[in-house]
């Protein structure tokens, strides 16, 4: 029987972080423990520009049918605005040929 050792596409790196034993002799040598005594390589703060934003849909006390219902009555208030517009248009080109 063989056994294949796979190899870990992500391995594993030491001296990553600052054990409390380490803050502890850190602090006793008058050392402060900030980021920027930490090399910044080690340092991953995620995306540079974070979306903190909660879906409507998602948020508590929204009822999914109302926000449905809203979401018709904009879009059929919009396209009224449309017509109305183009008939506006529509007259003010007529007005100029006249």
């Amino acid at each position: 029987m063989k056994f294949y050792i796979q190899k870990d596409k992500n391995p594993v790196k030491s001296h990553l972080a600052i054990t409390p034993a380490q803050m502890d002799r850190a602090r006793d040598q008058g050392i402060p423990i900030t980021p920027s005594n930490v090399n910044p390589d080690l340092i991953q703060d995620g995306t540079n520009n974070p979306q903190f934003e909660i879906e409507l849909e998602r948020q508590r006390g929204i009822d999914i049918a109302e926000l449905w219902q809203n979401a018709e009555t904009s879009r059929k208030r919009l396209g009224d605005f449309k017509k109305i517009q183009t008939r506006k248009q529509a007259q003010a080109q007529k007005t100029k040929t006249e």
